[in-house]
């Protein structure tokens, strides 16, 4: 068993949950109080939590990717299995997010999201980056792919090659037990430029607990909820009752088959087996009692924390 020198590491060697919070002013103060003070503090916790058996972190409001870098980076990275961040201010934005080499093996919750400042959204130039291969080759560390649950990043964008970001597509096949899914990617049409239509609706049919699903222009989105921003069940579906697969298969696909594979609905319907088309009646009856709810509280109810 490793042993831990640190007598700081010593005292959290029992922690299993960690949750850092710093205030969300935009403030010069606050700014000078986040590099001179908390950044410092808080970079080494990788050294502060090298034999803590963490399962659950929890970072709101960093002013610099180094913090989540750092702690991610300790030996008990190993066991975390939720994973929370949030980031506001351009400072932020100066380098990607890090994801540590050796991977993170026991996730089941990746949910990081930045802000301009405290409830404004990110425009599509201001956001935060990651890189495709190493987002992949952390997503492909897993001992138990079933178990990956969330993989939200709101306000990032996934960096990389056509090459990479087309490995990273693929490989999110391999996780059928999301259920929230949240990611944009840089490169243009994405979908069409890098997947065949075929391999689009592999990636679909993998995740069969999604009900919502909405793959666009560069971005994915897929939750086993009706997003709270996004239209409900009784305006898709006004007759109420369990809609026709098709209709649900035509409403998931009709702008990306449209705008980035040149084809309708009703053409790829045709194509499709009965096995294929019978995945669309599946989730077609989960629809009807999908509540609404958004990505944080989904969260909340999927991993109930101890902080």
């Amino acid at each position: 068993e490793k042993q831990c020198s640190d007598g700081a590491a010593f005292e959290l060697r029992g922690l299993k949950a960690l949750k850092v919070t710093f205030p969300a002013e935009r403030s010069s103060a606050s700014l000078q109080q986040w590099r001179h003070c908390a950044a410092p503090q808080l970079s080494r916790l990788s050294q502060l939590l090298a034999c803590a058996p963490l399962q659950e972190l929890v970072l709101e409001d960093l002013r610099s990717t180094e913090v989540l870098t750092a702690a991610l980076a300790a030996p008990c990275s190993h066991l975390l299995r939720v994973c929370k961040a949030s980031f506001i201010g351009p400072e932020s934005r100066s380098q990607p997010l890090s994801l540590p080499a050796a991977g993170l093996p026991s996730l089941e919750c990746l949910m990081v999201r930045y802000r301009d400042f405290r409830e404004q959204r990110a425009s599509r130039e201001e956001r935060m980056q990651v890189l495709a291969a190493p987002l992949l080759a952390c997503l492909q560390s897993l001992k138990d792919p079933r178990k990956l649950k969330v993989l939200s990043l709101n306000g990032i964008r996934v960096d990389g090659t056509a090459k990479e970001t087309a490995a990273l597509l693929r490989g999110l096949g391999a996780f059928p037990g999301l259920v929230a899914v949240a990611l944009r990617f840089s490169v243009p049409a994405t979908f069409g430029t890098l997947l065949p239509l075929p391999a689009l609706i592999e990636l679909r049919q993998s995740w069969p607990l999604v009900g919502y699903f909405a793959p666009s222009d560069q971005s994915l989105h897929g939750f086993d909820y009706w997003p709270e921003q996004m239209t409900d069940f009784q305006q898709l579906y006004p007759e109420g009752g369990v809609p026709e697969p098709f209709r649900v298969f035509n409403y998931e696909f009709r702008h990306v088959l449209g705008t980035q594979y040149s084809t309708t609905p009703n053409q790829l319907w045709s194509r499709l087996d009965s096995s294929q088309q019978g995945f669309w009646a599946e989730v077609a009856g989960k629809l009807p009692a999908m509540p609404h709810s958004e990505v944080r509280l989904r969260v909340s109810e999927l991993f109930r924390s101890v902080l």
